[in-house]
């Protein structure tokens, strides 16, 4: 009885390695087909990264650019803030009209409402209006892409230069809401100004203060750090 049972337990045992080595055999991976599978997963791997990359770049690269500007401009742009343009001399009223015409002359004359803002330097005082130096902002949000933006730059200060350029234009730095952007001094009801534009595929804007208050070096700075604020988040 004893050998029967051992002799059981041995069959038991081999039957047992026998079928361990058929599903060991079974599930095997030749290593040509393992190592393709392998550089399959590797390859999809590095697509993903390569397309999540792109996406990341062209995110990036989108928000450089300038936004649609505020319909209503803010009540402080580059820490100056605005004032109410009705206690300007009628002087300066003159030259902001003028101002005012041109540029829309780059709007084909529009009569549609754009956003429109006057700002005080506090701590510079015009010597014409005796109170504080100013600014006048005009912008326009374009319902279609404007195309080539130096092109349309050059057309919007040629219009706000009109025929009493003085020097200029010049290409300034449009700073980190992107676009492109220029300066120029010329004459505006009889006065000597600095003014500073800019365009961006969707937006034109444009600066404006007495030559005699603000250096076009100086107006060109202050568009850089207003225009954040005068474009929608």
């Amino acid at each position: 009885m004893k050998f029967g049972a051992d002799l059981n337990r041995v069959r038991r045992k081999a039957l047992t390695s026998r079928a361990a080595a058929r599903l060991s055999r079974t599930k095997a991976v030749p290593a040509p087909i393992g190592m393709a599978i392998l550089a399959l997963a590797l390859a999809g791997t590095t697509a993903f990264l390569i397309v999540s990359g792109l996406a990341a770049g062209s995110a990036g690269n989108a928000g450089t650019q300038a936004g649609q500007l505020r319909q209503q401009p803010p009540a402080v742009a580059g820490n100056l803030p605005r004032q109410d343009s009705a206690e300007l001399r009628p002087g300066v009223q003159a030259a902001m009209t003028q101002f005012r015409q041109r540029f829309a002359a780059v709007l084909d004359d529009s009569t549609a409402s754009y956003p429109a803002g006057v700002y005080a330097e506090p701590g510079r005082a015009d010597p014409t209006t005796g109170g504080s130096a100013w600014v006048l902002y005009l912008g326009f949000n374009s319902p279609s892409r404007l195309g080539k933006l130096s092109a349309t730059v050059n057309r919007l200060m040629a219009s706000l230069s009109g025929s009493g350029t003085d020097a200029g234009p010049w290409r300034v730095a449009a700073g980190p809401a992107g676009g492109v952007a220029q300066c120029v001094i010329t004459v505006i009801a009889g006065s000597q100004m600095s003014v500073c534009g800019w365009a961006t595929p969707g937006a034109i804007g444009a600066i404006m203060s007495p030559a005699r208050d603000i250096a076009v070096s100086e107006l060109a700075a202050l568009l850089s750090l207003m225009r954040p604020s005068l474009q929608a988040s």
